[in-house]
């Protein structure tokens, strides 16, 4: 489960946290990622708090799982 990172934005809070162009993402803060909309609703959230200095994606690339901590601030 989970969905693919189709692009990611250079010099981005994800791209300098390592997430890369078709990494698998498991999780977001915790939360299992099942679809697209599961992932757009679960960041949405995150870019609406304001208060927030960064979240968690657990990722995979070619079977390697990390954990990235995304910094918003």
């Amino acid at each position: 489960t989970g969905v693919i990172a189709y692009f990611v934005k250079a010099n981005s809070p994800a791209a300098i946290a390592g997430l890369h162009a078709d990494d698998w993402i498991k999780e977001i803060d915790g939360v299992e990622v099942k679809t697209f909309a599961d992932a757009v609703n679960k960041l949405a959230a995150i870019k609406a708090d304001h208060e927030r200095a960064d979240f968690v994606i657990l990722a995979s690339r070619g079977g390697e799982t990390s954990v990235l901590r995304v910094k918003l601030k």
